[in-house]
């Protein structure tokens, strides 16, 4: 009898610490050898927060519009864009060429401007982690209130061939205010 006790007592404590054991394992491979103990990090990241640095008439009868975006999370965050070396001279340092989006903003809604894009040197790009770089628009000078443009992004571990995006969109940029701000200029 004392020895069946000893056994059950043993196969107890076997158990327990199997389970825990176990729960351990499944904890490194969902979170890495490294960060076992340490909270994982975030399945979806935050999106690139896009900010306008400067909005002035052109020569070109519209606006030129340049915009920050910046990249808050901890590791590089794939966009839709050209790389640097396909442009002669390449992109600068601390500047992007995105695939870019653009609304207007007319009679109460938001309505999608027709961009044509050239598919030679669009490529694998990343924003950098917590950096931020610049981007430019001509914005037509149209008939509108107000416009915004956002830059697609996807989620770190997609894959390039992965349609799937999101869009981060600038703040509204007001007619007004850009004709104002040049008003004051001159």
């Amino acid at each position: 009898m004392r020895t069946s006790l000893i056994c059950c007592s043993l196969i107890a404590a076997f158990l327990a610490v199997s389970s825990t054991w176990s729960a351990r394992q499944s904890e490194k491979s969902i979170q890495g050898e490294k960060n076992v103990g340490q909270p994982a990090q975030s399945l979806h990241p935050r999106p690139p927060k896009v900010e306008v640095q400067d909005a002035t008439a052109n020569e070109h009868e519209g606006y030129f519009v340049v915009l920050k975006v910046t990249n808050t999370n901890k590791e590089p965050l794939p966009y839709i864009g050209y790389v640097p070396s396909s442009f002669d001279p390449p992109i600068p340092e601390g500047r992007i060429e995105p695939i870019y989006k653009m609304e207007y903003w007319k009679q109460d809604q938001w309505t999608a401007s027709p961009l044509g894009w050239c598919g030679t040197g669009i490529g694998p790009v990343t924003l950098p982690p917590e950096e931020s770089v610049k981007f430019s628009v001509h914005v037509h000078n149209k008939e509108w209130d107000a416009v915004r443009i956002g830059i697609s992004w996807r989620e770190p571990k997609s894959k390039p061939s992965d349609s799937r995006t999101r869009t981060a969109w600038s703040p509204r940029i007001k007619l007004e205010d850009i004709q104002r701000d040049e008003r004051r200029s001159r």
